[in-house]
């Protein structure tokens, strides 16, 4: 499997494990970490599960620098997110909560850019094949 993915899967996998626990205190009528609870499940396991699905299934754009920058993008936003959630009683640590937003979006720009650069490169390689075939044939 390309490293990438692996990556990808296993913040998922880390991100799970730790949403999972914390929606375990709901169970004991717990509700102050819910918002981390969703945000590690969402932000972590999904979006970054799907990213690494993704990056599996197009294996071609693993040595792009692109996609480890948005790697290094989705790691900062599952890390600062739950994080700013769990401080958000202290308005001293309100700024934790914007870069975590901040990275997520930007994590999602890359994403869509990715999908451009490598919806570009498969047309162009496609080209490339067909003027090989239609010159050797």
């Amino acid at each position: 499997m390309d490293k990438i993915a692996i990556c990808f899967l296993g913040l998922a996998a880390i991100s799970s494990v730790l949403g999972i626990a914390l929606g375990g205190m709901v169970l004991e009528g717990d509700y102050e970490y819910m918002p981390v609870h969703a945000h590690l499940l969402l932000l972590g396991w999904l979006s970054n599960g799907i990213f690494g699905l993704y990056y599996r299934t197009c294996g071609t754009m693993q040595a792009r620098l692109s996609v480890w920058a948005h790697f290094l993008l989705a790691v900062g936003a599952t890390a600062l997110m739950p994080t700013g959630l769990l401080l958000v009683d202290s308005e001293d640590y309100n700024w934790v909560i914007w870069f975590g937003a901040s990275f997520a979006s930007l994590s999602a720009v890359a994403f869509v850019l990715n999908l451009i650069l490598l919806e570009k490169k498969d047309k162009l390689n496609h080209q490339v094949k067909q003027y090989l075939r239609a010159n050797n044939g």
